[in-house]
């Protein structure tokens, strides 16, 4: 089991919005999104998230391209990846209750790699 949760599901690495306001309006306007991200236990709903990801991430893209002039197209990737990384961490720290170290688990990231994008992102975590 320990395993598993040291190796991320989806190839999300080290890759926050504009795009991140898109995902949070996705996650709450989409009944589906909903559900796979208050899964519990959140192991069993990251795993399974891994395979709406690429929906998500669709949606996103989609978006994008309908609507450029919202978006710098030369920096979607990194919006995109960025966008998602900081929702990823927002719901894990939520449904870790801040626990910082089972966050950094459930995200298969080192728990100081963790807090470095805690501070990129300026999350705020509870104490």
């Amino acid at each position: 089991m320990q395993s598993e949760l040291s190796r991320p599901t989806t190839p999300i690495s080290d890759s926050p919005i504009y795009p991140s306001l898109l995902i949070s309006a996705l996650i709450s306007q989409q009944g589906w999104c909903k559900v796979f991200f208050n899964r519990s236990p959140p192991v069993k709903g990251v795993k399974s998230m891994s395979s709406d990801l690429p929906s998500l991430i669709g949606k996103l893209v989609k978006e994008a391209i309908d609507h450029p002039e919202l978006y710098n197209s030369k920096n979607l990737h990194s919006l995109v990846m960025e966008g998602v990384e900081r929702v990823l961490i927002e719901k894990a720290l939520e449904h870790t209750g801040g626990n910082k170290r089972k966050a950094a688990q459930v995200l298969g990231i080192n728990r100081n790699t963790l807090s470095n994008k805690i501070k990129k992102y300026q999350l705020k975590t509870e104490k």
